[in-house]
């Protein structure tokens, strides 16, 4: 898996504000993601553009990560979404 993929957002895929906090439900099989609030941030970026390379780039520009670290937790933080049916990538 690379930043090049194109991600796609299950349409059983629902977020969730519950306290403060953001949870991700996938409403087919009831698993849920709590999202902390980066997570929170990219998958509102994936709403609005299916790009990882965008949104690697408009999360460059928000934190002091190096690029290496800033690539692999969004990629890890992907193959989590997708183990629980939320997103699909190609």
């Amino acid at each position: 898996m690379t930043l090049d993929q194109k991600i796609t957002i299950s349409p059983h895929a629902f977020l969730q504000i519950i306290d403060d906090e953001a949870v991700i439900l996938n409403s087919e099989t009831n698993q849920f993601f709590a999202l902390n609030s980066v997570g929170q941030l990219i998958w509102e970026k994936l709403q609005i553009s299916s790009n990882l390379n965008t949104i690697f780039i408009e999360l460059q520009r928000l934190y002091d990560i190096s690029p290496y670290k800033l690539s692999l937790d969004i990629l890890i933080f992907i193959q989590q979404l997708n183990k629980i049916g939320v997103i699909n990538y190609k």
